[in-house]
């Protein structure tokens, strides 16, 4: 099973090691994501702001939360 996560840094034609410079984290930890592990919700926020998507796309479950670029300023 692909996850949502890999399949739109595919979509980006992007390498792990690329999502984890974007990130600032290890490749492990992208991978761990990418396997099926639960992100917390600062985490998945930071794949999404990485991917330059919704969280929504990459995680529906976080539906709740809105992707950094949506936040208001101040």
């Amino acid at each position: 099973m692909t996850t949502k996560l890999k399949s739109k840094r595919i979509a980006l034609k992007l390498r792990q090691l690329d999502l984890a410079f974007r990130t600032g984290w290890h490749p492990s930890r992208v991978c761990l994501y990418e396997l099926g592990m639960r992100p917390t919700q600062q985490a998945a926020l930071k794949l999404a702001q990485a991917l330059n998507c919704d969280i929504r796309e990459i995680y529906p479950d976080f539906a709740d939360l809105r992707s950094t670029a949506e936040r208001p300023v101040g």
